[in-house]
């Protein structure tokens, strides 16, 4: 299971994408969190829907 970037909560279903800006941490966000649009932060600062 993978814990979403946004929520927290862990999940057997998340999408895996790198960061937009820095491309180097690997993001995880559950499919409730992508439908919502719930912000995620990456450590080097980027913040995304």
């Amino acid at each position: 299971m993978a814990k979403c970037t946004s929520c927290g909560n862990e999940s057997g279903e998340v999408i895996k994408f790198n960061c937009p800006r820095c491309n180097k941490k690997l993001m995880q966000r559950c499919d409730k969190c992508r439908s919502l649009s719930i912000e995620y932060k990456c450590p080097c600062g980027f913040e995304g829907p």
